[in-house]
């Protein structure tokens, strides 16, 4: 309820998170992968996956820039005399850069950027090439020529934390209560996890060992997060891994297989101001880099780099003022 202020003009300070900028959007990155001699040309192209990631992030005056690369990798059966189609696969990085309008960003301001991207399809088959007979146009399949298409969302939001003054009190004011969303404490950590896996004992012996990986598919799952000891969040999480290997055969035919790994972790981000249990925190995560390598008789190492960063609010129900009789100096 709406009330007539008493007291003097008084104005206090928050510190808030304000967001500058937000965007959804899909991205299509094509690409033209060439087989390269020592393998053998595409009869028929079996599966196409890829994954995305970050490599860069500049900001600009009204506008962030972001670089990324997305790892394809094409399986095909070979066009070979013999008939016995083996399978092989193939793979690149094909690099894109994209934009995000933000106004008001300027260059240095202490912004966050936030990406998310996320495959949402990969397509690929056999290019075809433009060839002439007789005088008319007529296409016909490629055999070392890949065309690869694939379609990623991203998720950007730009944020920037920074201390607010909002009139709370003045004379002859019309006041009334708002819900703030206040910052009161930050805190971020890059951390390392690693593990060694045995492909026989998570398979149960279905799937043969890996003599290559090929790729790695990596995501971060939060299962919890807790407040102790006034300045600590303690992260609980599972690193989920999809990893593609050339499987270890005695024909020495290469068959490519995948295998699912889920590594539990804890971890913790110190902040830098006391909070209580209660309050709100806000995790975000970030694969900076994933790994995986092919070691000893049947084992796949794994090692990850991942940014924890934990920002603690608290909502506060607060009185300003919502109307002004007549004009106060020096406020707007």
């Amino acid at each position: 309820m709406s009330q007539v202020a008493p007291a003097p003009i008084q104005c206090r300070e928050f510190l808030v998170r304000r967001v500058l900028g937000e965007e959804r959007t899909q991205v299509a990155v094509r690409a033209t992968i060439t087989v390269p001699p020592e393998k053998p040309p595409v009869e028929q192209v079996i599966d196409c996956t890829a994954t995305a990631r970050v490599t860069k992030i500049e900001k600009i005056k009204n506008k962030v820039i972001i670089q990324g690369v997305a790892d394809v990798q094409v399986t095909y059966v070979a066009d070979v005399p013999k008939g016995d189609q083996p399978v092989h696969h193939v793979e690149q990085e094909v690099t894109f850069t994209q934009s995000v309008e933000v106004p008001g960003l300027q260059v240095g301001d202490d912004a966050d950027v936030f990406v998310q991207l996320m495959v949402e399809t990969c397509k690929a088959g056999l290019k075809m090439n433009a060839t002439r007979h007789h005088g008319d146009a007529c296409c016909v399949p490629g055999k070392r020529e890949i065309l690869v298409t694939v379609i990623i969302k991203k998720f950007v939001k730009v944020t920037k934390t920074e201390p607010t003054r909002i009139l709370v009190n003045a004379p002859g004011a019309t006041l009334g209560t708002i819900e703030l969303e206040e910052v009161i404490a930050f805190g971020e950590r890059q951390v390392i996890i690693s593990d060694q896996v045995d492909v026989r004992e998570i398979t149960q012996g279905k799937k043969p060992c890996p003599e290559k990986v090929l790729s790695v598919i990596a995501d971060v799952v939060i299962r919890s997060t807790e407040i102790i000891n006034d300045r600590k969040v303690v992260v609980e999480g599972v690193l989920k891994l999809q990893i593609v290997y050339v499987a270890k055969t005695w024909q020495g035919d290469q068959p490519v297989h995948h295998v699912h790994v889920d590594i539990p972790f804890t971890q913790f981000v110190e902040l830098n101001r006391p909070v209580a249990p209660d309050d709100v925190v806000e995790t975000v995560v970030t694969i900076e880099d994933v790994s995986a390598r092919a070691k000893g008789e049947c084992s796949i190492s794994i090692n990850a780099v991942i940014q924890l960063r934990a920002e603690v609010t608290r909502t506060r129900e607060i009185t300003v003022v919502t109307a002004l009789r007549q004009p106060i100096p020096g406020v707007e």
